[in-house]
């Protein structure tokens, strides 16, 4: 698997995974750096995409270019505001910031690796496709674990 994807899917599922079976606290104590590591693999991939396109004569679609750069702008985002400095500046705008960034960043890989497996069947995304769908799961059954354990 991508580095950049595992390290971005440990950092998404870590806090479900605590939630839903009480383990993974080194998980979630180490998951800044999780997401610090995928920030990091992902800059280095933006730079290939960069000389790509300043080498030959591709040319990238505008739609990637606008959801693509926003998914690179909020993995930035999230990499600069990932201290306790900003946690305390911004609030509770830090987790909502987070939260959405994640979903946001967990839709664009997926869209893209997703519709490689369907296209080309190839295995490799098949399976990362599928590892973005579990851990998509693991995040709503905590989420509706917390929500029906509230109501009862």
């Amino acid at each position: 698997m991508h580095a950049w994807i595992a390290t971005l899917l440990i950092a998404y599922i870590a806090r479900p995974w605590r939630q839903l079976t009480g383990g993974g606290r080194w998980l979630l104590r180490h998951r800044r750096y999780f997401g610090l590591a995928a920030a990091l693999t992902h800059t280095k991939h933006f730079g290939y995409i960069v000389a790509l396109f300043m080498l030959t004569d591709e040319v990238l679609e505008v739609t990637t270019t606008i959801f693509g750069g926003l998914a690179y702008v909020l993995i930035w985002i999230m990499a600069l505001t990932s201290n306790r400095a900003s946690q305390r500046r911004l609030g509770a705008n830090w987790a909502r910031l987070h939260r959405f960034a994640m979903h946001y960043l967990w839709l664009i890989f997926m869209q893209a690796f997703a519709g490689v497996a369907i296209a080309e069947g190839d295995s490799l995304y098949i399976a990362i496709a599928a590892a973005g769908l579990v851990a998509l799961m693991l995040r709503i059954a905590a989420s509706l674990r917390y929500r029906f354990s509230r109501t009862a």
